[in-house]
């Protein structure tokens, strides 16, 4: 409730000096929900969805309070902002990962369930980076396993690694430049 009144006070201060346009954006927005979120709690005590959420956001809320820690925050202000960066990256393995998925899928002679058998199998294997402990019968979906694993584990993890490297020196930079252009116009 406490923060959801200084939400409140927040918009109606920008009533009264008349600037309601500088409350409207995704920040105030992003402030306003959370804050709300935790007040559903009484209302659906018992959704196991409701509870991960205020979870994620409170943990949200510590982070953000340590980044405001100088030194803690030029080294996780970079780790904030790589998102941005990744998403070209994330949206390729994602492709990637969806088309493996489906080549399993189509491939298995016994066929499973494709939620959550088959995505939870092909998890599974990339995330490890390992072949399941038995190999399929099938030779053709056996390929198609080697081939998805083989081509994650030296293309797509080398992608990431690479795009975060160089989008972290590049945050890093940026916010070392900050620093010392606060640094010029405080001396």
């Amino acid at each position: 409730m406490v923060d959801l009144l200084l939400e409140v006070a927040q918009f109606c201060g920008c009533v009264i000096i008349g600037e309601v346009p500088s409350y409207l954006n995704v920040g105030n927005a992003w402030d306003l929900t959370r804050s709300i979120i935790p007040i559903l709690l009484l209302f659906f005590h018992d959704s196991r969805l409701l509870h991960l959420l205020i979870v994620l956001i409170y943990w949200m809320r510590l982070l953000e309070g340590v980044t405001y820690s100088e030194k803690i925050g030029h080294a996780l202000l970079p780790l904030q902002k790589l998102a941005t960066g990744l998403l070209p990256a994330m949206t390729f393995t994602l492709v990637g990962f969806c088309a493996l998925t489906h080549a399993m899928y189509a491939v298995q002679v016994h066929a499973q369930h494709l939620w959550p058998n088959t995505l939870f199998k092909t998890f599974t294997t990339l995330i490890t980076q390992g072949l399941p402990e038995e190999p399929p019968e099938d030779v053709l979906e056996l390929m198609v396993l080697y081939g998805g694993v083989l081509f994650f584990s030296v293309f797509v993890l080398n992608i990431f690694i690479g795009v975060i490297g160089e989008q972290y020196t590049k945050e890093k930079d940026q916010a070392a430049a900050a620093q010392m252009g606060g640094c010029l116009v405080a001396g």
